[in-house]
Formats: structure tokens, C-alpha cells, sequence
């Protein structure tokens, strides 16, 4: 059963108890947990969010799969106060299956609300696993400005028939959510998403027609001076956040808007990434399978890190 809303999604605070599950006899302990609440699709301003539950209702898992534009791609997040066993060591091995192999994945770690712990893995996808080449930064210096790009090879619901559980596994545990075949609740995202679209002032159609991405030619000197103007509230706090970024740019390569999306709490960094984009970023328009160029947008994953 797929729960569609158009408000914001809250947590309450939940109590802290051990995750509970079937335990399989392998050579890591392992928990599997089954749904505790329908999937709620939420139609936010600013993004399109799958989320359920999984576990014991007095101290659930949530799982997370978040879009902010059209993508094979989702941004993964496992929450759960029951997940404060994970480490420093923030490398994980991911799987959708049974249809998908596993790969190893690098997360970050926040807040979901009241949930203390948040383990986020960033951009996923069913088929290719984590961020392509194209989408990595060209230098260390650009480490903190990650571009959003993905041709959707593979439709969402497509791959999503493929996928009856999502399985983590760090160190010594696995935690497996049983989600039941996805290609709905994927669906759903799809047609979220472009809704969103829409609500830009962008035909879907003809932004599924563009052949070239707008393209940020000063990406390291952006990503510079994003990290090195970094919030002096949040820095005093020792506050690190992912956020996105979405410009609108228009035909001759002009930012029209920019606006930017929490995806970590992130109260004290405001506007700083935006006021710096608007201020300095370049870039090339997109342009369609004529050459024309066109109005488009372009989204940004930009994390801020204290080293």
C-alpha cells in the first residue's frame, strides 16, 4: 500500500532499544526486519520523498528514498536510533535484492528529527550502485561540490520489480529491511518528481529531451570558496551537513534562481552555499539534440566537512 501526502515529515522521539529481527546463524549477526507502517510518499516543495518503517513501533527503523529532480538515482538514508552501534568507520557494504549485486558505499552520518542517528549514503541506484564517474569531483578541492547528473538508463519502477529487501551491512552486523517488491512505490517517485518539475516552470518532456546538462565551469573554484566560507555559527559548533543545491539556468547560461534544500539538518548554514553561487558560479547552457540552448536546471549535492 502506497500512503500519498503533501506535508512535511516528522518524527517523534522515539526510546532507544536493541533492533530485533530473525537471527541467521552466518558469520555476522544479522537482523531482519519487516514493515511496521505503509510506504508515505510525500509531495514536499522542494523534493519528493519515499519513506516506511521497519522493526518495533517503540523504536523503529525508517527508511528513506529521496528525490529532488527526475533520476535512476535516489538518496538512501537509514535512520534509527536502534543503529547507534556503527562506528568510525563509515564504509558499508549495500544491496537491493534479490535482483542486484552488492557494492561497497561510503555513508555520512546525521540527524532525522529527534532520530540521533541517520546514516546516509548519498546518491544510489538499483543498477549502477553508487555515483558515476562523471558525477565525481575532478580534484580533491571539489571533493565538498558533487554534481546530480544521471541519464535515466533504467526506469525507477523498472529496477524496483527487481527489489524485494534492501540489506546493510557494517563490521560485524547486517540489517535487512524487507520491503516487498518496489516498482510501485518507485512509480510513485517518478511521478512525483515530475510534478516537481512542473512546479519549476519546466515542461518534463522537453527536459527529458535534453542531450547536454547545464555545466558549471569554475567548479573548483566554487567549491573553494564554499568550504573555506563556511558558516561561522555551525563551525563554532563543530556542525557538518549534506545539502542540495537546485539552480534554474536559463538559455544564455544565466543562474534565473537558486534554491537551497536541506538534506541533514542544517539550520545554521542558511544561504551561504547559494549566496556564493550566485555570486561566482559560471556555466554553459544545456542544449538539445539540435544544439539549441535551452532553459534547465541543474542540481548540486554539496557537503559541508570539518577536516
Amino acid at each position: 500500500m502506497l500512503q500519498v501526502v503533501r506535508l512535511a515529515v516528522g518524527f517523534a522521539a522515539m526510546a532507544s532499544v536493541p533492533v530485533t529481527g530473525l537471527h541467521v546463524a552466518t558469520a555476522q549477526e544479522a537482523s531482519v526486519l519487516s514493515p511496521s507502517s505503509a510506504w508515505n510518499l510525500n509531495y514536499g516543495e522542494d523534493r519528493c520523498r519515499l519513506l516506511r518503517t521497519f522493526g518495533d513501533d517503540d523504536s523503529p527503523t525508517v527508511l528513506i528514498m529521496e528525490q529532488v529532480s527526475p533520476s535512476d538515482h535516489f538518496e538512501l538514508i537509514i535512520a534509527g536510533d536502534t543503529l547507534r552501534w556503527v562506528n568510525d568507520d563509515r564504509h558499508a557494504t549495500l544491496q537491493m535484492g534479490p535482483g542486484y549485486e552488492a557494492f561497497e558505499r561510503r555513508f555520512h552520518e546525521g540527524t532525522l528529527g529527534e532520530i540521533k542517528s541517520a546514516l546516509i549514503f548519498g546518491s544510489i541506484s538499483p543498477v549502477h550502485g553508487g555515483l558515476s564517474a562523471a558525477d565525481k569531483p575532478t580534484s580533491d578541492e571539489a571533493s565538498a561540490y558533487e554534481r546530480i547528473v544521471h541519464p535515466i538508463d533504467v526506469p525507477l519502477a523498472e529496477s524496483g520489480a527487481n527489489i524485494e529487501w534492501i540489506e546493510f551491512a557494517h563490521r560485524n552486523r547486517v540489517v535487512r529491511l524487507n520491503t516487498g517488491p518496489l516498482a510501485k512505490a518507485l512509480e510513485g517517485l517518478t511521478t512525483c518528481t515530475a510534478d516537481l518539475v512542473r512546479s519549476w516552470g519546466l515542461d518534463p518532456e522537453a527536459v527529458a529531451s535534453v542531450v547536454a546538462n547545464p555545466e558549471i565551469t569554475n567548479i573548483e573554484h566554487v567549491a573553494r570558496r564554499i568550504q573555506r566560507t563556511y558558516p561561522s555559527k555551525a563551525l563554532r559548533r563543530g556542525e557538518m551537513a549534506t545539502i542540495h543545491v537546485r539552480t534554474i539556468i536559463d538559455e544564455h547560461g544565466q543562474i534565473a534562481s537558486c534554491t537551497q534544500l536541506e538534506l541533514t539538518k542544517a539550520e545554521n548554514f542558511a544561504d551561504a552555499a547559494c549566496n556564493i553561487i550566485l555570486r561566482e558560479a559560471k556555466f554553459e547552457p544545456a542544449r538539445d539534440a539540435s544544439g539549441k540552448p535551452v532553459r534547465m536546471y541543474s542540481t548540486n549535492r554539496i557537503r559541508y566537512i570539518i577536516p
